[in-house]
């Protein structure tokens, strides 16, 4: 099942059209607001989608026989497509596919995109069950899956270890988790002491970040001090405006917490985070 996250950040607001493109008469439409803000699909649209059965995260969608009709709740309300990595926008109670949600809050916008619902600090969770679900409705009803990012696959090229060392970061094994981050960190500062990094080697790094930059905001929440200091840490090195962007959304009030902690070495890298994001000016 889903897991209970902690606090809920978001207050309920008149919905804000200016900010949305969404009139009071649209409501009662069937579509979803697109990335842009804009309502994205009207009525037409909406069934014409769910009966060819397109897919979230493909280039070209996903493809089945025209007589499938995808259930109301595998589509992601943003992009009306086939949610194919479910996460659960704690504020709202809101389902959605994670690539789609976190480029909504990259673009710096603080409101549930499906219920106009404020949102200041971000806490998205995982739903595993549903995933599987999803998928194996997929199956049996022919509708076709983008491939695989391969980023599993990237980051073994770059270092073995890495898929696993991600993993561990929220495994149940106290050893385990502080091996991980400290691994991880360990890695980012050896970069740190070489020579500019050329297009390659930048590309690699941006990949280390975007796999664990997730875990170690989660750890950032729930980890013990020392971890919580090297998660800030780790999180320090994220520094292109779409990081910093989702660093703003779901980093920024479990690190202004942090800075209140007793423990030095995690205030001091809170406050680190929140300077780095701080001179990103306004992505920050």
């Amino acid at each position: 099942g889903v897991a209970s996250v902690a606090g809920n950040s978001g207050r309920a607001a008149a919905p804000d059209h200016s900010r949305t493109g969404i009139g009071p008469a649209r409501h009662a439409r069937r579509g979803s607001v697109g990335v842009d803000g804009t309502h994205e699909a009207g009525e037409e649209q909406y069934d014409e989608r769910r009966r060819r059965g397109s897919c979230s995260g493909s280039s070209g969608g996903g493809s089945s026989s025209n007589d499938v009709v995808i259930p109301d709740n595998y589509l992601d309300p943003i992009t009306l497509s086939i949610i194919l990595e479910p996460v659960l926008l704690c504020a709202t109670g809101q389902v959605y596919h994670y690539p789609t949600l976190k480029a909504w809050f990259q673009m710096g916008k603080r409101i549930c995109p499906r219920t106009n619902i404020e949102v200041l600090d971000v806490q998205i969770a995982r739903i595993p069950w549903l995933k599987h679900k999803i998928r194996d409705w997929c199956a049996a009803n022919g509708v076709e899956l983008p491939p695989d990012d391969g980023r599993a696959e990237k980051l073994r090229a770059i270092d073995a270890s890495l898929p696993g060392l991600i993993a561990d970061v929220r495994c149940d094994s106290g050893h385990k988790r502080m091996r991980a981050a400290t691994q991880i960190f360990a890695l980012m500062r050896g970069w740190e002491r070489e020579a500019p990094p050329n297009e390659e080697a930048a590309s690699q790094r941006l990949t280390i970040r975007e796999a664990c930059m997730d875990e170690m905001v989660w750890l950032i929440r729930y980890g013990d001090p020392y971890l919580q200091g090297v998660a800030a840490s780790i999180l320090s090195y994220c520094d292109t405006p779409d990081e910093v962007h989702w660093l703003a959304a779901t980093a920024c009030t479990p690190a202004v917490a942090l800075c209140m902690s007793p423990n030095l070495y995690a205030s001091q890298a809170a406050a680190r985070l929140l300077f780095n994001m701080s001179r990103a000016g306004p992505a920050a």
